[in-house]
């Protein structure tokens, strides 16, 4: 992970490559590969040690907010005898256009990887076009 920042996630030539934006200091961020398909933007989100009920998705008219808490491990009968693994917070922030349909974002968390579908309105969508 390295220093945290806003991501603005814009088409080619109208709306979706990621661009840095202004950084922020109180977190980290996490890396994040993003892909197209067809129908659908994918985000995949490197949170390793991270615990699914320590990450928090919002979706908002133009943005998506990633975040959540990196924590140390913690148990019964568990000493800490050596750690370089600070509790700390992570952030991501990714502007998104129009063309994202936002009630239908999808996400996954597995093995450290959290990875979001957000589908493509119908208006973005590659389609062919039949010659009449």
């Amino acid at each position: 992970m390295t220093k945290n920042g806003q991501v603005a996630l814009v088409r080619k030539g109208q709306d979706a490559l990621a661009k840095r934006m202004d950084p922020l200091a109180e977190f980290v961020m996490p890396l994040v590969d993003i892909y197209e398909t067809g129908e659908a933007f994918v985000l995949k989100v490197d949170l390793p040690g991270v615990q699914k009920d320590f990450i928090t998705i919002l979706v908002e008219p133009g943005s998506l907010e990633i975040k959540g808490t990196i924590a140390q491990m913690q148990g019964e009968n568990l000493s800490v005898l050596y750690s370089e693994i600070r509790k700390t917070n992570f952030f991501r922030k990714f502007n998104i256009g129009n063309g994202i349909n936002g009630d239908a974002i999808e996400a996954f968390f597995d093995n450290g990887v959290l990875t979001l579908i957000l589908p493509k309105n119908e208006s973005m969508r590659v389609r062919e076009i039949p010659i009449k």
